[in-house]
């Protein structure tokens, strides 16, 4: 079967079906090919920070995304931690309606979020088609997209052909688009659990107990996404039977108010744990074909950036398509070098991260110094863009000198 679209886009998670919702209210005839029949829990990021949330204002799809299921807007951060007490770390709270734009962050199921974005798309007059084969791409003026579906192959011909078709990109790797990465400092594992009790619903907390990095992200109705962070060497920490209990023992922790709120939970998903990394590209672009999302390389999910990142790719790609006519390689060339600036400064920001969540003795003290330098000079941590977006902090604050100042501390 042989069709023509105006743009083809391959992949129907959060970057797909953003993208072909803007653009199906446009007016563009747009097909979506997602290989999953139904999305489901593979541990993947649901957590929107205060700029993703303005980013899907912009996009107009911050309503759906609040009447996701289970969805919960996050006003307070709390940095329980082994180097503090708990009331010491409730007194450094963070109220985040007072301090950024967006009124906080966002706790929101990301296969229940695709569903609701791909249906959205749909009802705006996109063509979706799942149950999918892996889509083909033959670059050119006029693109195709080869694929296969109930048997029948298919080619869509187009002007457009976006990849928003994940981290494992076909697409990507048939272009012979390199995808550069960071080193894993350490594996990070996800679970979601239901039954969560004495934690307020509008309250995250992230900080270190032992050699545990933690991570809490509530949603509603006594709901949260749990994450945890050890040393990559230990690769086998929480593999075999039991693993999602004792994964939660690791929740039961002296710097909580309330050791066991979290730790007696009841998994709701699986666990599973992948090394952190970053990954980038140096091109987003080829004649008739533009990268997006996870396709193009992700920050490293240890600061949760990836639904803003990808929210924020569909803000650039859907500007340029809907602004003119020419969709050649050079008109995303702006966005090429705004995705490539973005990801280095994510890349300062995660690295951060490490710097300031360190395990072992060294650490701790490390710790308590740049938290006290924080508190005088909060702009000059660099886990800021995390929350405020790569775009606020001058050029200086990512630079080999903003840097060295902290590793100096």
């Amino acid at each position: 079967m042989n069709e023509t679209f105006d743009v083809v886009i391959v992949g129907g998670g959060l970057a797909g079906s953003s993208t072909a919702s803007v653009l199906a209210q446009a007016g563009l005839d747009v097909l979506v090919v997602e290989r999953e029949t139904e999305f489901r829990d593979r541990v993947r990021g649901e957590w929107l920070a205060p700029w993703g949330i303005l980013e899907a204002e912009a996009l107009g799809i911050r309503g759906l995304i609040d009447s996701v299921a289970h969805a919960n807007l996050i006003t307070r951060h709390v940095g329980y931690d082994e180097t503090l007490t708990p009331d010491e770390a409730e007194a450094a709270a963070l109220d985040f309606p007072a301090l950024i734009p967006g009124g906080g962050c966002l706790g929101v199921g990301h296969p229940q979020l695709q569903e609701a974005l791909l249906a959205n798309a749909a009802e705006h007059g996109a063509t979706v088609r799942r149950g999918t084969s892996p889509a083909r791409v033959t670059p050119g003026n006029t693109p195709t997209v080869t694929y296969s579906l109930d048997g029948v192959e298919h080619t869509a011909t187009c002007r457009l052909v976006v990849a928003a078709d994940g981290r494992e990109s076909g697409i990507r790797r048939s272009l012979g688009i390199e995808l550069h990465s960071t080193e894993p400092h350490v594996i990070m594992a996800g679970i979601l659990v239901d039954g969560i009790h004495d934690w307020p619903a509008e309250q995250q907390a992230i900080g270190v107990e032992d050699d545990f990095h933690y991570l809490v992200f509530p949603q509603a109705d006594g709901r949260a996404r749990l994450y945890g962070a050890w040393d990559a060497s230990d690769k086998h920490r929480y593999s075999g039977d039991g693993r999602e209990q004792r994964f939660l023992e690791s929740f039961r922790m002296p710097c909580f108010p309330v050791p066991d709120a979290i730790a007696d939970a009841t998994p709701a998903g699986p666990l599973a744990g992948y090394p952190m990394t970053d990954t980038w590209t140096d091109q987003v672009a080829v004649d008739g074909v533009v990268l997006m999302g996870d396709s193009a390389g992700w920050s490293d999910p240890i600061i949760g950036q990836g639904m803003s990142v990808t929210f924020r790719d569909a803000n650039l790609i859907t500007d340029v398509i809907t602004a003119t006519d020419d969709w050649s390689m050079p008109a995303f060339a702006a966005y090429g070098d705004e995705r490539r600036e973005r990801m280095r400064r994510l890349r300062y920001a995660s690295a951060g991260s490490y710097l300031i969540n360190g395990f072992g003795p060294e650490a701790r003290a490390k710790r308590i110094r740049l938290r006290e330098k924080f508190a005088v000079d909060p702009m000059s941590s660099p886990t800021v863009s995390s929350l405020v977006g790569a775009w606020v902090l001058p050029e200086a604050a990512y630079s080999d000198d903003a840097w060295n100042a902290l590793v100096a501390v």
